[in-house]
């Protein structure tokens, strides 16, 4: 342990003397509080701590990403090609201690550069509301919508149910000849299951539909708020692209057993949204019942004369502070910064250092669309389809995800909670699991590699 450490620590005074690490830091106290003036977004204070959020977590992201990696290639691949490796293989200092402690410096610079920039970024955002001329109406929206740490729930639907439907559906047409026949099974129930998807969110004008909710478990029920989260799709927009509905949320299920009422229905009255936009309805937490059960209900009023169709229907509540959330924000950062450094070493244990480079490089962007990728191999047709399941998907599942719910600034930006369980899975997974093995595999390699030949 002692020469791991000492090893890390020269390799820290090493790296953070390089230029790229200088660059780096400029780049950072340059732009964070640059972008914290400029930010913009729609015009609203909201819209301005959204994008400067947003921007500047994926800014410190990708240029400490970058450097990672950079260092991380350097690291050992410098001393081998200028030979400062045969001063510590000819001392006491096992292998796999040399690579621990390369590892280990990147990390130093990778822990010091998040702390102090990731520091200035939370600063300058809690910091924003006070150097403009907001009213105490949007002051209380970024409240509800920003500084806070929310946990959504979505509607039950049962695709499993619309599948095996799907599936006697295509047996019967199948039996009577009525199959399309360049149409396989997977295409017919994928049309199916998203057909009936659209119908359980389209409402018709006049009509009504309701959906339901388990699982809410709000802070404060008595004096504490939930949120309803909505966008209007319209099959035909009208001409102001406004949608007049109305929303009741309550537990249905007093009315409908002629039970006394405990808990009180929320009516919205009439409003009016724009289509293609993100709303929130805020909705006092006393609606909810003991059980977390809720009812959702939406009225497509008759002079809309259109069919609605309510996209992305969430119910959001409050489940911790933004502080915190910030802070798990810049942990999921580490957690890539991890295996970015572990990838890094392993491959310059057998690489050179541009080719280390490159790999990085291409695992790194491969990981920001590894969602879309592997969304778009499970819609292809069945043929290419399952060529790909079996090559690339898996290979895909072996590299790290760094976008969808492993995205840092998409859940600040929508004030989403980061579960401290899924914080302990991409730890263990990405950490001890995937970057674990790569240094093993790294360790494992050096170990047997030959430095220089002995010459009589």
């Amino acid at each position: 342990m002692r020469n791991i450490r000492i090893i890390a620590l020269n390799t820290f005074s090493q790296l953070i003397r390089m230029k790229v690490a200088v660059i780096v830091i400029l780049l950072l106290l340059a732009l964070i509080p640059f972008m914290a003036v400029q930010a913009v977004g729609d015009g609203t204070l909201l819209g301005k701590l959204q994008t400067f959020s947003s921007y500047g977590i994926s800014l410190v992201s990708l240029l400490l990403c970058m450097l990672t990696i950079t260092l991380s290639c350097y690291a050992l691949s410098s001393d081998i090609r200028n030979k400062q490796i045969f001063s510590l293989a000819t001392k006491p200092v096992q292998r796999y201690e040399i690579l621990l402690g390369k590892f280990g410096g990147v990390m130093i610079v990778n822990l010091v550069f998040l702390l102090v920039f990731g520091s200035i970024s939370y600063f300058l955002t809690v910091s924003l509301p006070k150097y403009t001329e907001a009213d105490a109406q949007e002051l209380e929206q970024v409240e509800d919508e920003f500084f806070n740490a929310r946990t959504g729930v979505t509607p039950k639907m049962d695709e499993t149910k619309f599948r095996e439907e799907a599936r006697k559906e295509y047996s019967r047409l199948r039996s009577e000849g009525q199959v399309p026949q360049d149409k396989t099974m997977r295409e017919y129930i994928n049309e199916y299951v998203n057909q009936k998807k659209y119908q359980a969110v389209s409402v018709a004008a006049g009509e009504m539909k309701d959906w339901t909710f388990t699982g809410l478990n709000p802070q404060d029920k008595q004096n504490g708020s939930i949120y309803l989260r909505f966008k209007y799709e319209a099959s035909t927009p009208p001409p102001d692209n406004m949608i007049a509905g109305r929303w009741l949320i309550g537990d249905k299920r007093q009315l409908e057993q002629a039970k006394k009422v405990q808990t009180p229905i929320y009516d919205s009255y009439v409003r009016k949204d724009a289509v293609k936009t993100f709303h929130e309805i805020k909705i006092p937490a006393s609606v909810v019942p003991e059980d977390g059960q809720l009812t959702v209900e939406f009225q497509n009023l008759y002079f809309n004369k259109t069919t609605v169709i309510p996209r992305e229907i969430e119910l959001l509540y409050k489940s911790g502070s933004f502080g915190m959330n910030y802070f798990k924000a810049n942990v999921l950062i580490l957690i890539r910064l991890f295996f970015l450094a572990a990838m890094g070493i392993f491959l310059t244990t057998w690489l050179s250092f541009p080719v280390a480079i490159f790999v990085s490089l291409v695992v790194y962007f491969t990981g920001m669309v590894n969602g879309f990728i592997v969304g778009a191999i499970d819609s292809l047709t069945q043929g290419v389809g399952l060529f790909y399941m079996f090559t690339v998907k898996p290979l895909l599942h072996l590299l790290p995800s760094f976008d969808g719910q492993s995205n840092p600034s998409g859940k600040i930006l929508s004030a989403r909670m980061i579960g401290s369980l899924f914080l302990l899975e991409k730890t263990g997974i990405t950490i001890i699991l995937k970057s674990g093995g790569l240094l093993a595999a790294g360790a494992l390699v050096f170990n047997r590699r030959e430095l220089a030949k002995v010459t009589v």
